[in-house]
């Protein structure tokens, strides 16, 4: 894990052991204050972020608290060995942007790649026309791409290109499969709406570029799609990747009900395998989570 914060270090890395103990907990130096907000996780190595995204020191002089994106600053990936320290890190420069959400990490060879969604611009621009509530719709918003970083962890450098470029956001994947080669992500696809929905799911095929997608109907939205496996036993085979399910709250706007919209991994286009309503109204929200019986 990491936490970051105001004072100088600025970050730290952490790991917990599966009985809940503290086993390591290392500064990471940065320049100032940073706001991250995910990390990604490969079979060797970890990967935390430094974004141009920081803390408008100009606001600061005012009294005021506030952000800015500089122009033309990288955007920083720190690589370094699950129990490594902060001094152990190696950081990679990239185009500017920023990232909410990752999906998945892998060595291949002297590689690291990295599978997320990436953020052009984090701070979108402000429409006077919102009135005192310009800022916070602002902020409700979100365009973001499928994208790919390569990280040669020997020369250091990086190749970095555009998977998709619909605005789609909030991935899951095989969590059974995490830090390994992956070929599945599961993104909510962000509505053209004024503040931040997901009017369907798109399904990426990140080896042969296909795509697949259900959408959820007029006037529904629903929440991120976590993925659960039809065969927990086969869950870490390469073969059964994508053998599952995929799970979305969805609220209707026009008939004010709530259900659970189960599909099938492999086939998102068939529509919904079973529809649970129910009793009451789940407000919109972003995250979830699939937890397993045995897990709970």
């Amino acid at each position: 894990f990491f936490d970051y914060g105001p004072v100088a270090p600025y970050m730290r890395y952490g790991v917990v052991s599966a009985a809940g103990e503290l086993t390591r907990l290392s500064d990471i130096a940065l320049d100032g204050p940073r706001f991250p907000h995910d990390m990604a996780l490969s079979e060797k190595h970890v990967v935390v972020m430094d974004p141009p995204l920081r803390v408008s020191e100009r606001a600061k002089r005012a009294g005021r608290w506030g952000l800015e994106l500089p122009a033309d600053t990288p955007m920083r990936f720190g690589v370094l060995p699950h129990y490594g320290r902060g001094e152990d890190i190696h950081w990679f420069e990239a185009e500017p942007c920023y990232v909410y959400h990752t999906i998945n990490a892998w060595e291949e060879g002297d590689t690291l790649v990295l599978v997320g969604c990436r953020v052009r611009n984090p701070l979108p621009p402000i429409d006077p026309a919102n009135g005192i509530y310009a800022v916070m719709m602002a902020n409700l918003t979100m365009n973001a791409e499928l994208y790919e970083w390569r990280f040669d962890l020997r020369t250091g450098a990086v190749r970095e290109r555009t998977l998709d470029d619909r605005n789609t956001e909030f991935p899951s994947m095989n969590v059974e499969q995490l830090g390994r080669p992956t070929r599945y992500s599961y993104n909510m696809r962000i509505a053209p709406t004024p503040t931040l929905r997901f009017d369907g799911v798109v399904k990426y095929d990140t080896t042969t570029g296909e795509t697949s997608e259900h959408v959820f109907g007029p006037g529904r939205y629903g929440s991120e799609a976590p993925f659960a496996p039809a065969d927990p036993s086969r869950a870490q085979l390469a073969a059964h990747e994508d053998d599952g399910y995929l799970t979305s709250f969805v609220h209707d706007e026009g008939t004010g009900r709530s259900e659970v919209v189960v599909l099938r991994a492999q086939d998102l286009a068939a529509g919904p395998v079973a529809r649970v309503l129910l009793p009451r109204r789940v407000p919109l929200g972003f995250h979830a989570c699939w937890v397993p019986t045995d897990r709970r």
